[in-house]
Formats: structure tokens, C-alpha cells, sequence
């Protein structure tokens, strides 16, 4: 992960959505959890995208959400 440098001012939150992955995600994200401004949720089976996103804005608490994707990582 990235640092993203935003404008005075403006805060960020970051959600993280595993959904259902079985290649060892679950455990690099779980070295995430705890640190300031970021959510980690594990689904226990792939629902698909739009249930991911869903999830990400159940735990979201802002005012925008941008959603991003990625496989492979």
C-alpha cells in the first residue's frame, strides 16, 4: 500500500474489502488492521463485486467513496 498525499485539510479513510479470496490476502491485509484511518473486512465466500462494495459502504464513513478494484497483487 501507498500513501496518498491529498490537500490540506482533507482526511481519508481507506475500506478494504476481501471477498472470500483463498490465495493468503486474508492474512497480508489482517497486517493492516489497527492502523489509523483503515478497514479491513473479510467475507467468508466471494459475493461479487457489487456486494464488496456494498460492504466497503456499510463501513465507510465519509462523504465520498471512491471504489477501486485489484486482482494479482
Amino acid at each position: 500500500m501507498q500513501a496518498v498525499k491529498l490537500p490540506g485539510g482533507v482526511t481519508r479513510e481507506i475500506v478494504i474489502v476481501d471477498d472470500g479470496s483463498n490465495d493468503g490476502t486474508t492474512q497480508k491485509l489482517d497486517a493492516y488492521k489497527g492502523l489509523p484511518n483503515i478497514t479491513v473486512h473479510h467475507s467468508v465466500l466471494n459475493f461479487g463485486k457489487g456486494t464488496a462494495v456494498r460492504i466497503g459502504l456499510r463501513y465507510a464513513t465519509g462523504t465520498s467513496f471512491f471504489p477501486g478494484r485489484r486482482y494479482g497483487a
